[in-house]
């Protein structure tokens, strides 16, 4: 028996290329050829009846059957030793390539090795050479060599190259251990009992010891794995078929569901409904599940499941579990966080035979590392989609092989939640931990207006957003004609334009889902479906998402905050201005919608200007002309205690000190500084948006303007006013602008971050 596996692959990716114990499959191999054994032993004992010392027609019949009997059983015997053989070619096959796996490992490791050595080598020879006036030629060609070649640096060079060379057997080994892999699971499969009757039917179903082929299936499993099978397929496209699939799960016992959803790893470790399901579904679920815990039968889903059936799910079946709705939000962490390491250390992997590739691999990790961030506040991992790196649904856009949403705050427990949607360019794979980080802002300073009321903010990168200018350039070419997308289509061809509302309908289609569930998860019942307090914060080409979501919701979102908006669709417009959206509405009966916007954002217009000017379909527009929204302060101004909040300088969330940065100004004429963005701490617009965002969006504390607030012209010569003033000037300032107390923004803390 060989030792344990290496758990770590470094420097070589990929992880381990033929994961498993040869020496584990001494007991398939002489479990099988025991098996042969033994029946071979039936076989002669059936053999010994099949000449009969007696005559009549009687005794004729007899013997057939004991011949026909003694004919299944070899048959039988045949399949036993079919998979002993082909069990004990693999177990050598696979020892082979492990051997050669760990080979290749060691000299990489070694080669690792003398590149650290020789890397500190000549860190010792740079630092030696700092210390001369005059370069050393010695020195130089230690580490370089004679005409630039060998020396040290030729040393690190061989090195590299011997790791790639390792690199290329071990990617080799692990196609060999998947087209090898694949002609054992092909050859592993015993003969049908079906189908060995067939063949013994051709002379006489007489030994035969059960009276239908049926009756041998019933006998051997208590379940149907293919109409489980086909109960998930059913489900998945037609969302009535649900309950079938709820019932026929409460049926299985804990073993059965090991068993099945090890065997069919794409029904275990991705979502059942990709783009959500409906809020009918999401009660049902609940009950099924049996969240809040209860007794009982769950109605037409068949019977509550055990906590031993659910603790199965959760561990094999984790990507079905953790992406249903109506699954409390714990257990749902709980299965994505046991689903995401698996995938981080190899154990388990979608698309059975392949190697993860670089670009997943690194989302993962982003959402890993965006989970054990070191902030005191709960993190769940609520939501995590590998639809996109199954065959079928797979494309050459690795900004989408891994969606994720990932909630700040205990989920189950907040009173007062908020999910925050990003815009174009952005994704778990380039941004992850960005949008954390923007997250935990809104998190902080909602925190600071809510009271000790518990709360989340779900950071929601949930849906394929249109890449790069750049990238979005080289579709155009091949873009198709717009057809509005209503769901349930995942390879439907589609614009990834930010001008184009292709991909804003496939997120709205999701988002609607998500917020439903969110909402009926929540719930006690659906005559309470928006109970819970609930509200989305969209930025840039996720205005135009979240809108969209706002137009097919089942449920109402408490509150709508627009930022920095590459607009919104004019039929969403229309609706808003007519029927409305699915947003509650405030004691003065207009829809609870705010924005945000500056004129120093430069870039949200490139999202909407002379959109429609060749298909009216295309047409977009800016939040302000929903007769309802309201607009939130973005300029710089003053608390009551004189501190100054900053102005909001571009399009992006957080701030940009980057001098080759250009979007919008900061405070010119003045010299230019540090530029805040929508979401930056001690901004107004972040203060504004927080307030927003839990309900206190009619009755917000503002700000007092500076007196010259800065304004945008060519030569408008205005002064910027950035910096603290005495609590006197803002109290005549207040008076001017008729301004209370009550309604001011009473205090900066010195730590923004933290209040």
């Amino acid at each position: 028996m060989m030792g344990a596996r290496p758990g770590d692959w470094s420097p070589l990716f990929g992880g381990d290329p033929c994961p498993g114990d040869p020496g584990a499959w001494d007991a398939v191999v002489d479990f099988w050829a025991q098996r042969c054994a033994d029946i071979n032993g039936c076989r002669e004992k059936l053999n010994q009846h099949t000449s009969i010392d007696a005559e009549g027609k009687t005794f004729g019949r007899l013997e057939a059957a004991f011949s026909d009997g003694a004919d299944m059983v070899a048959r039988i015997s045949s399949e036993f030793e079919k998979a002993s053989s082909i069990t004990r070619s693999w177990q050598r096959k696979l020892a082979d390539m492990q051997l050669r796996a760990d080979e290749a490992l060691g000299k990489a490791r070694a080669a690792q090795a003398v590149m650290a050595d020789t890397q500190v080598k000549i860190a010792a020879l740079e630092a030696e050479a700092a210390k001369d006036k005059l370069p050393d030629p010695v020195i130089a060609v230690k580490i370089h060599g004679l005409f630039g070649g060998g020396g040290l640096m030729g040393e690190i060079a061989d090195a590299q190259a011997e790791i790639q060379a390792a690199q290329r057997v071990v990617d080799g080994i692990r196609d060999e251990y998947a087209r090898e892999s694949a002609v054992v699971i092909s050859g592993y499969e015993l003969a049908s009992v079906e189908s060995i009757y067939a063949q013994a039917l051709n002379r006489s179903p007489g030994g035969n010891p059960f009276s239908s082929p049926h009756e041998v299936r019933e006998h051997l499993w208590d379940f149907d794995p293919e109409l489980l099978s086909r109960a998930f397929e059913n489900a998945r496209q037609n969302p009535e078929s649900f309950p079938k699939l709820l019932n026929l799960l409460s049926e299985m016992t804990p073993q059965e569901i090991q068993e099945y959803f090890v065997a069919h790893p794409e029904m275990a470790l991705v979502p059942l409904f990709p783009e959500g399901t409906s809020v009918e579904n999401t009660f049902m679920v609940k009950d099924w599940w049996g969240n809040p815990p209860g007794d009982g039968k769950s109605g037409v889903a068949g019977e509550k499941l055990s906590d031993e059936q659910k603790r199965a799910l959760i561990e094999v079946a984790p990507g079905f579990v953790g992406n249903l709705d109506g699954v409390s939000y714990t257990e749902r962490d709980q299965a994505l966080r046991g689903l995401l390491d698996d995938l981080l250390v190899g154990n388990k992997w979608v698309v059975a035979g392949e190697s993860m590739d670089v670009d997943t691999k690194i989302a993962l990790e982003n959402v890993k590392f965006s989970l054990d961030s070191e902030e005191y506040r709960k993190r769940q991992l609520i939501h995590l989609d590998l639809i996109r790196t199954l065959p079928k649904y797979r494309d050459n856009n690795p900004d989408n092989n891994v969606m994720a949403s990932i909630s700040i705050g205990d989920l189950d427990a907040s009173q007062n939640t908020t999910a925050v949607i990003h815009g174009m360019d952005n994704s778990v794979y380039e941004s992850m931990t960005d949008q954390m980080q923007q997250g935990q802002n809104i998190y902080n300073r909602r925190e600071a207006h809510l009271g000790g009321t518990p709360q989340a903010v779900i950071v929601r990168a949930g849906y394929d957003a249109p890449p790069t200018v750049g990238e979005q350039a080289k579709g155009l070419p091949f873009e198709p004609e717009y057809e509005p997308y209503k769901g349930g289509e995942l390879n439907a061809p589609y614009s990834s334009s930010v001008r184009r509302p292709d991909l804003a309908e496939r997120g709205g289609v999701s988002l609607a889902s998500f917020s439903d569930g969110l909402l009926a998860t929540k719930a006690s019942d659906i005559q309470h479906l928006n109970d819970s307090y609930y509200s989305i914060i969209a930025h840039s080409y996720g205005t135009t998402v979240a809108t969209d979501s706002l137009t097919r919701m089942q449920g109402k979102v408490d509150d709508y905050v627009a930022v920095g908006s590459a607009g919104v669709k004019q039929p969403d417009i229309n609706q808003a201005n007519s029927v409305g959206l699915a947003v509650e509405r405030g004691e003065d009966g207009k829809q609870n919608i705010y924005y945000a916007a500056t004129d120093k954002d430069w870039t949200a217009p490139g999202g909407y200007v002379g959109t429609g000017s060749i298909n009216d379909d295309l047409k977009r527009d800016t939040p302000d002309k929903i007769l309802d929204a309201t607009a939130l302060q973005t300029g710089g101004g003053y608390s009551l205690d004189g501190k100054y909040w900053e102005d909001v300088d571009h399009h992006g969330l957080t701030e940009n000190s980057d001098p080759g940065f250009f979007d919008g100004l900061s405070d010119f004429p003045g010299k230019p500084g540090p530029q805040q963005g929508y979401y930056t701490l001690g901004t107004t617009s972040l203060e504004m948006i927080a307030q927003a965002s839990v309900g206190k969006g009619e009755n917000a504390q503002r700000f007092v303007e500076p007196v010259d607030q800065w304004k945008w012209g060519w030569f408008s010569g205005e002064r910027s006013i950035s910096g603290d003033v005495s609590e006197e000037k803002v109290r005549e300032l207040m008076r001017e602008q008729e301004l209370v107390e009550g309604n001011v923004v009473d205090s900066k803390p010195d730590d923004v971050g933290s209040r």
